[in-house]
């Protein structure tokens, strides 16, 4: 999220946007990173010390709280930074492409309409657990959206295996949509049978899965979230930006961008003559 943030604050200045990986888990390599996935191109340069020695002065260091920082100095919009970077640097790796195509292929092949239910998980934080929702909350929310909407394929992703099955339950008996069997897409020809424990392949998978995912709920239908987790904006400018979705098909428990207008004529049920 931090690089979909930041690239449109540097990218184009005088200068070389390097992407520091040293800490994170998305790479499948020691040396790995973001754009072992994505095709960055020069929007954005694996840091490396070597290529910080070349440059002719050293590298400006920015954190995610230096970066939010800027953005509510400026005023500028976080949507907007989301959008303007999926533009730019959202195109997978040839290799990766290739498995999401065998992924949205079954997707296209299941019963329509589909919809997307993303359930926050727990966390192990008190404030975690507290933003978390009960599963039930996602499933009364689209319903009471979108009440004609029935039957069709639901995918229930981003919680724990608990969570996903009682949401899964619940659309089921509300709804009456068929699962989508995530797992079974996760399991891609050539992949290992074990993968040991925090190893870099362990980190590559998880990372490739959670693209699947992104990618499925963002070709959904519908969609239906909450706005307390931190991969809504991305699912919601995939949808917008990538996908040309309706935004009027994306709901969150805590705010979206229709649901003022759907409150207010709920509440008044005013027309114009």
């Amino acid at each position: 999220m931090m690089l979909l943030h930041s690239l449109p604050i540097f990218d184009g200045h005088n200068g070389t946007v390097y992407l520091d990986s040293a800490a994170s888990n998305h790479k499948c390599h020691a040396d790995g990173g973001l754009h072992e996935f994505l095709i960055l191109g020069k929007h954005a340069v694996p840091w490396t010390a070597e290529a910080e020695a070349a440059e002719a002065s050293r590298c400006a260091r920015f954190s995610l709280g230096d970066i939010e920082h800027v953005v509510h100095e400026t005023g500028i919009s976080w949507e907007w930074l989301v959008e303007v970077s999926m533009r730019r640097i959202w195109k997978y790796q040839p290799w990766l492409r290739t498995m999401l195509l065998g992924v949205l292929q079954e997707l296209q092949a299941a019963e329509k309409p589909i919809i997307a239910i993303h359930v926050k998980a727990h966390g192990s934080t008190p404030v975690q657990k507290h933003l978390a929702l009960p599963p039930q909350e996602y499933i009364n929310l689209f319903a009471r959206t979108f009440p004609h909407v029935k039957k069709g394929t639901c995918i229930v992703a981003g919680g724990s295996e608990a969570q996903n099955e009682e949401a899964q339950a619940l659309a089921a008996q509300t709804i009456g949509c068929k699962p989508l069997n995530r797992s079974a897409l996760h399991m891609q020809e050539g992949d290992p049978q074990k993968v040991p424990h925090a190893s870099w392949k362990a980190h590559c998978l998880m990372t490739r899965n959670l693209l699947f995912d992104l990618e499925l709920l963002a070709h959904a239908d519908y969609f239906v979230g909450t706005s307390k987790s931190g991969l809504t904006p991305i699912i919601e400018a995939m949808r917008h930006v990538l996908y040309g979705k309706d935004r009027r098909t994306f709901i969150t428990h805590g705010g979206d961008w229709y649901e003022r207008i759907r409150e207010y004529f709920r509440e008044h049920h005013v027309m114009p003559d």
